[in-house]
């Protein structure tokens, strides 16, 4: 069973259509999902337990391939999504948060760069104790580390790179605020833009199977989701909101078959309402 997804041409949603409403807390922007599932395109297949699947057109009942590189990259993508809800949901690019790397001198494991993370984070729960992090690793020559951080209880936050490196101990370690216009060049998206330097799913290749490849604290919460008609809730974004992106991907079965498409409107709230 192999499935694909391409890029499709956006599309107008129904007002009676029920679609996914995400609401992110602190930027207090919001995410539409539309899923077109056509039933008359329906998967012909049917998972009957972790190891085996039908194939209802037929009847024969066939095995799951073993995991691959590319399903692992497939799965990957999947948590990478769910760390860029995080992110977009505890973070806005404001003057108490901080993107800091941490690097290695020698080459360590994916392991060992974890151990000395959690021995790191435990230093800076003692400098920051109400701090708030996600941290992503990656593996480019070397395992490194890249780290935002937030302190809640103050409008600033400073660190400076001399006192991450005591704390760090074993490489090179570089903060900035991420409003500051580096080579990320931030604008109104900048979260978003950091987002996707922060997860790149193609640098992650060498993280072993069953590795996880973030660590965050417990303080960091996941967004709200709801369902409702799009009409109902249409009206609303059109008085406060005003639509930035809109994108529409199609799933395709390995035959061509469009099993089902979805559309995502990102709404960012207007300034004069938050």
């Amino acid at each position: 069973m192999k499935n694909k997804i391409e890029k499709g041409d956006n599309y107008s949603i129904n007002p009676g259509k029920e679609v996914k409403v995400t609401k992110y807390a602190v930027s207090g922007d919001i995410k539409i999902t539309d899923s077109a599932y056509l039933p008359h395109n329906i998967n012909p297949t049917r998972k009957l337990n972790k190891y085996e699947y039908i194939d209802i057109r037929t009847g024969e009942i066939k095995k799951y391939k073993e995991a691959t590189e590319e399903n692992k990259i497939i799965n990957l993508r999947k948590k990478y999504k769910r760390v860029l809800e995080m992110i977009l949901n505890n973070f806005d690019g404001s003057n108490n948060e901080l993107f800091i790397t941490l690097t290695v001198k020698d080459n360590i494991s994916i392991k060992e760069l974890k151990k000395q993370f959690a021995k790191f984070r435990r230093k800076l729960y003692r400098l920051i104790p109400d701090i708030m992090y996600i941290c992503v690793f990656e593996k480019a020559s070397k395992w490194h580390a890249h780290l935002l951080v937030k302190d809640n209880t103050k409008k600033s936050l400073y660190i400076e790179n001399s006192k991450l490196e005591e704390l760090w101990e074993i490489g090179f370690v570089k903060a900035n605020h991420i409003t500051k216009k580096s080579i990320y060049e931030f604008n109104e998206d900048r979260i978003k833009r950091i987002s996707n330097y922060f997860i790149k799913p193609n640098s992650k290749q060498d993280i072993p199977i069953n590795e996880s490849f973030y660590s965050k604290s417990k303080n960091i919460k996941m967004p709200k989701n709801y369902k409702t008609l799009y009409g109902n809730i249409r009206p609303v974004l059109n008085e406060d909101y005003f639509r930035n992106q809109e994108s529409t991907y199609l799933i395709k079965y390995e035959n061509d078959v469009i099993l089902n498409k979805i559309k995502t409107e990102n709404w960012k709230q207007k300034k004069n309402k938050k």
